[in-house]
């Protein structure tokens, strides 16, 4: 985990990454019971940041979809940080330098 906390800590808007992360599902057995199943998940967007009050999430945009002009929406995935145990930045998006 502290690892994670790290390569967070490394992000810059505009990255594109790949996370590797566990998702959850609840799966039904013929018995009847319940049973959580940890889903091995690769995912590449545009990092766009860190939110979540109580949870963090991470948040990677994906579709950026323009209807008209001035009317667009982005679809964007939101990764729990606790759920993630890998992250890989493919490109840098490159700064402008200010001075």
């Amino acid at each position: 985990m502290k690892e994670v906390d790290k390569q967070v800590k490394h992000l810059h808007l505009g990255d594109l990454v790949r996370i590797e992360w566990f998702d959850a599902s609840v799966g039904k057995s013929l018995s009847g019971g319940l049973q959580g199943i940890d889903v091995p998940v690769k995912s590449w967007g545009i990092f766009i940041g860190l939110l979540g009050h109580k949870n963090k999430h991470i948040i990677l945009a994906q579709n950026n979809f323009r209807y008209a002009d001035g009317l667009y929406d982005i679809d964007y995935t939101a990764i729990p940080q606790t759920w993630t145990s890998n992250i890989q930045t493919i490109w840098r998006r490159m700064r402008q330098n200010n001075s």
